[in-house]
């Protein structure tokens, strides 16, 4: 056996020529239009989807963390007019009020904000007095204990 370095190249040459690795690929088929726009619809679709429940996740998020800086101040003693409600709620109008009896916050009316992604809705309820210059006196949310029927008009 030679130990000559160029039929070593050779040899080697020869293996990787007959192994395949050298013939080239198939190209793969085109993709009908057909199917690229259901796919891209489908994507579309999904990131639409995504960007909406983001932002109605940010929003409740933004109005809970302002109110819950925002009610300690009112057990101190310090009024919360429902005129300071707008910004906090990031300029949401309320999607319901009616009042009700409530047993922590006694006769009340009852304002509702939602924010409703495809997947989920949220709501926060504000607690109000009853006056016609309304102050805020607490909130609940969604998940918390099932709220209070409305009272009947007498």
């Amino acid at each position: 056996m030679s130990s000559d370095p160029s039929s070593v190249d050779r040899v080697v040459e020869q293996e990787n020529s007959t192994s395949g690795r050298d013939r080239p690929k198939k190209p793969a088929p085109p993709r009908s239009p057909i199917e690229r726009a259901v796919v891209w619809g489908l994507i579309a679709v999904l990131l639409v989807i995504v960007a909406w429940e983001f932002t109605a996740h940010l929003g409740y998020t933004k109005a809970l963390r302002g109110l819950q800086e925002r009610i300690p101040k009112v057990d101190e003693g310090v009024p919360f007019p429902m005129t300071d409600v707008p910004p906090i709620m990031g300029g949401k109008t309320p999607t319901s009020q009616d009042e009700i009896n409530d047993p922590d916050f006694g006769r009340s009316l009852r304002t509702v904000y939602e924010w409703n992604g495809p997947i989920r809705k949220r709501a926060i309820f504000l607690m109000l007095t009853p006056e016609s210059e309304s102050h805020v006196i607490g909130f609940r949310t969604k998940g918390d204990v099932e709220s209070p029927a409305p009272i009947p008009d007498e």
